[in-house]
């Protein structure tokens, strides 16, 4: 329960919101210990903070004192390991610190993380249907899941992560050269997970393939595009989607860019202001979906749709649809560029 690697999740006020993502990603736990020079505790960092402050126009290249939680859940040396347990469920907290009489921060709880990761009664199902014509040649016989990055499928990167995740059921649509990932996937058996298949008779777009479905699942389904990978955890994305009570939750990456010129603001021909290499920013779909079993119904059978139109109908007749701010990492291999860039 006592997390002995609780110092790969320290982070001190020097570091920016980039930084604290970074050490997130890369610790795989779900809080930061934001500590001074002296180890002593100011405050903790989860990614639910950040997720929070980047909606609210906290800038990736902020300080982390914007979300930082000041007044955080803490428990001295040596207290009973079933008092932290229960706190943690009363709390409704993963983690909490360990803080001595001086304010030193000496360590870390977690809860079991056989809990955190239980198996999962949810369906991924992976669209793995398109033809990714901007990777010709190499998908000229190589359908775009199979396409290898660090020596493995992209395909597989994503089930691999489900597993840990505790997902073992998975439904995969197929259209173009979809027998090459059947014949390379078959029935997930020697994966130890449980595939069956969705095929198109001609592209159905990203969410078109749903109507396809016979046994709707009751549990919402979990629907990712087949061409990204991303170590999403998908706990996080089905706990926000209950909580907000939604129909339809889609996961969305922040997107920054500078401009390389100095902006000049100007009324009619006066100049009113001037702004030195602003940061644009913006919120793109991710690629990865959380959608209610009822929300098919919105559906006709094999017609072509792409999901940011499927949540627009369910917007049309008053359904709820989220958006859930993605911070661990993500890779959408779309292009030749993004394909390099991955298998560097």
């Amino acid at each position: 329960m006592k997390d002995f690697n609780w110092k790969k999740t320290i982070i001190f006020p020097d570091s920016t919101i980039k930084d604290a993502i970074k050490i997130l990603n890369r610790s795989g736990k779900k809080i930061l210990l934001f500590l001074d020079k002296n180890l002593s505790l100011i405050g903790t960092i989860s990614d639910g903070d950040i997720r929070r402050g980047l909606l609210n126009g906290v800038s990736l290249n902020s300080k982390i004192d914007k979300v930082v939680n000041k007044n955080p859940t803490t428990v001295l040396p040596n207290k009973d390991a079933t008092f932290i347990y229960d706190l943690m469920i009363k709390l409704e907290v993963d983690q909490i610190p360990e803080v001595n009489e001086k304010g030193i921060c000496t360590g870390l709880y977690l809860k079991d993380i056989k809990e955190a990761h239980k198996e999962l009664e949810n369906t991924l199902i992976i669209m793995a249907g398109g033809k990714g014509k901007r990777l010709f040649p190499r998908t000229k016989d190589c359908p775009k899941p199979l396409l290898e990055v660090k020596n493995k499928p992209i395909i597989l990167h994503t089930i691999e992560n489900a597993k840990r995740n505790g997902i073992y059921k998975f439904i995969i649509s197929l259209n173009y050269l979809g027998h090459k990932i059947e014949d390379f996937l078959q029935n997930g058996e020697k994966y130890g997970v449980e595939i069956s298949y969705l095929k198109e008779k001609s592209p159905l777009g990203t969410a078109g393939s749903l109507s396809l479905i016979k046994n709707i699942p009751k549990s919402p389904l979990i629907v990712i595009n087949g061409d990204l990978i991303s170590n999403i955890n998908f706990h996080e994305i089905l706990k926000f989607h209950n909580k907000t009570d939604s129909s339809a939750t889609m996961a969305i990456k922040v997107i920054e860019n500078q401009n390389p010129f100095g902006v000049v603001k100007i009324k009619g021909t006066d100049i009113v202001g001037f702004e030195e290499k602003p940061i644009e920013r913006s919120y793109v779909n991710a690629g990865i979906y959380v959608i209610n079993s009822e929300c098919l119904n919105f559906l006709n059978k094999s017609e072509y749709i792409d999901m940011p139109y499927l949540f627009e109908k369910l917007k049309d007749k008053n359904k709820k649809i989220s958006a859930y701010l993605l911070n661990e990492s993500w890779i959408d291999i779309g292009k030749e560029d993004d394909f390099l860039n991955a298998n560097k």
